[in-house]
């Protein structure tokens, strides 16, 4: 049963990346009905409150309640969907933005000042600045000066960080999502360095991927003197993984 279980949580953990990177590569979409997770998934010691990086989950691979990852992926779609023609439903923003909050709350609580949960919080500020993306009730200057906000404080995190103390893959996805919009030489040299720091893990393939996607979006952003306007094409190429054109922003 334990080599089953962290069989399906490698799928899950893995399947959750690669719908950031490539909307084409979501297979939990079709198949979740099916897979039965809490067959293999239930933590009857802690069910709903196991965050990331928290030493107190028992589950191996993911680190946190399997719901916590199945949230990320509604965010990342919904954010995804803010680039598009189509509106947001808000009723839909409002409900994935109060599951978040109790995962935030759960994550502030899990450590004390001593043993500060590094992972956990990235992963809640990389939530929150999709959620402030995809929030269809802030204007655009709004979202950017919340995303910059949520930036720095990603980047207090990030210089902390010692990714060779926990399961380094786990990085990876906190680390595009907040990196997505760095603008400096520095800081987007600090980013680079983080994710390098991950290829000492078994996944390279992703590893790879995840550098090449930020400097694509990092690329992209120098196509506008706008610096607004660069911090939301990098953050549309992370998220719609084609090149995009300023012109094509929907502001």
């Amino acid at each position: 049963m334990v080599f089953e279980r962290v069989c399906v949580e490698s799928f899950l953990y893995h399947a959750v990346l690669m719908t950031l990177f490539d909307s084409s590569l979501d297979c939990l979409s079709s198949i979740l009905g099916r897979l039965n997770l809490d067959q293999y998934l239930s933590d009857p010691v802690h069910p709903e409150n196991a965050t990331p990086g928290s030493p107190a989950s028992t589950q191996p691979i993911l680190d946190a309640s399997y719901k916590f990852y199945l949230l990320i992926v509604d965010v990342v779609w919904l954010a995804r969907t803010s680039f598009s023609p189509k509106s947001i439903d808000y009723a839909t923003w409002l409900r994935l933005r109060i599951t978040f909050a109790r995962w935030e709350g759960a994550i502030g609580d899990g450590r004390s000042e001593e043993t500060d949960n590094h992972i956990g919080k990235l992963y809640t500020i990389g939530i929150r600045m999709l959620l402030v993306q995809a929030n269809p009730s802030l204007l655009v200057n709004d979202v950017v000066n919340s995303l910059e906000l949520l930036f720095q404080r990603g980047l207090a995190i990030i210089r902390r960080l010692d990714v060779q103390d926990v399961f380094v893959y786990y990085y990876l996805w906190p680390l595009v999502v907040v990196g997505s919009i760095a603008i400096s030489p520095a800081d987007r040299k600090m980013i680079e360095d983080k994710v390098c720091q991950v290829s000492g893990s078994p996944q390279e393939g992703s590893v790879a991927l995840a550098s090449h996607r930020l400097k694509t979006a990092w690329t992209q952003g120098t196509m506008c003197e706008s610096r607004s306007l660069r911090i939301l094409i990098q953050l549309q190429t992370i998220l719609v993984g084609n090149s995009v054109l300023p012109s094509e922003i929907r502001l």
